[in-house]
């Protein structure tokens, strides 16, 4: 419990006012989210196209793997 409470002072000190304290963890940690999620997203798309891609190709040239 005393290092929630350790936390909760230096919160304090950063920003008095609750709301500012609450964005300021907030949109960092959202911030975060979102690009892991397009980071994610970008590489599912990338799999699957080079995937597909190499499906072509091989099948192109007749290599059965």
């Amino acid at each position: 419990m005393s290092v929630v409470n350790q936390f909760r002072r230096r919160l304090k000190w950063l920003a008095p006012d609750m709301r500012v304290k609450r964005y300021l963890i907030l949109i960092p940690v959202g911030i975060f989210f979102v690009l892991l999620g397009v980071a994610v997203y970008l590489y599912i798309q990338y799999t699957q196209y080079t995937d597909i891609l190499y499906n072509i190709l091989l099948d192109s040239t007749g290599i059965r793997l």
